[in-house]
């Protein structure tokens, strides 16, 4: 009898200054507390997922919040884009949320699987930059896009042990 295939991750890293972030604290600051549960349902579904999720799951998060209707988590969520938390670009074309550093992480997080692979129609990722984060372990993606200067940066680089799903 074979195996089911393992759909999505079952956890994902979230750096302990994630509140301190200056996109998440902005996000706040205009929507509320409440946004911060909107951001990380949507990690959760993503995660979940194959790396990324259509628009359409609006409805999925905000029947799993208390204060949220389907138009506040579409509100917070491209919001959220517009800031860079995701992939802008293919946010507005194709109403997918996913970033580079997503989807990153989700491979670094799949590799031992037979098969870890984003849809070639939402990969943000060049095999250049495979290569190079294969070496970088430690660096593996972050659930933002990388920050200059006095910005927080939030990465999300795995813990040894954390490399070990199963197939």
């Amino acid at each position: 009898m074979s195996r089911i295939k393992k759909r999505g991750l079952d956890y994902f890293p979230l750096d302990i200054d994630f509140l301190q972030n200056r996109l998440v604290r902005r996000i706040m600051k205009r929507e509320g507390d409440d946004a911060l549960a909107t951001l990380v349902s949507a990690f959760s579904c993503i995660y979940g997922g194959e790396g990324y999720t259509d628009a359409f799951f609006y409805e999925d998060i905000s029947a799993n919040l208390y204060h949220q209707t389907a138009e506040d988590v579409k509100r917070i969520l491209t919001l959220a884009a517009e800031y860079g938390i995701f992939d802008v670009t293919l946010f507005r074309e194709c109403g997918v949320l996913t970033s580079a550093g997503i989807q990153r992480q989700y491979l670094f997080s799949t590799k031992r699987r037979k098969s870890s692979a984003i849809d070639n129609r939402f990969n943000l990722i060049t095999d250049e930059q495979e290569d190079d984060d294969a070496g970088k372990q430690e660096e593996a993606a972050g659930l933002f896009p990388e920050t200059s200067g006095s910005e927080t940066e939030v990465s999300a680089a795995l813990p040894e042990v954390s490399t070990t799903l199963p197939e």
